[in-house]
This record gives C-alpha cells, structure tokens and sequence, in this order.
C-alpha cells in the first residue's frame, strides 16, 4: 500500500483503492473471527469426544 503513495494518483483514485483495502481487511478478519469461534467450541467440547472424535481417524487395532 504504501508503494502506492509514491505514484502518480488523484485523491478519488487513493480514496477507492483504500476503500478496497479495508474490504479485503474486513473479510479476513471475518475469516479469523469464524476460526476464533470454531477453536472456542472445540474447547467446549467434552473430552471424551474429542478423544473418540480422534480415534476415529486412527486404522482400527488388529487384535
């Protein structure tokens, strides 16, 4: 963004990249927020099934 400055630019051109700068920064944000709350369930989650959630990823034992 700041390479920007250095150019040759109009105010309204600067204004509407800015603009879509703090869009993109809001999504990802957004996007952050959902994986925040996401990991906040998880640590919600009883412990026994998160441990059988894993242990279904494991291959079954062989007796």
């Amino acid at each position: 963004m700041l390479h920007m400055l250095g150019q040759d630019m109009d105010a309204e051109a600067l204004r509407e990249r800015v603009r879509g700068k703090i869009a993109e920064i809001d999504q990802r944000i957004q996007a952050l927020r959902s994986i925040q709350d996401m990991l906040a369930g998880l640590l919600q989650t009883p412990s026994d099934e998160v441990h059988n959630y894993l242990k279904s990823f494991r291959p079954p034992d062989k007796d």
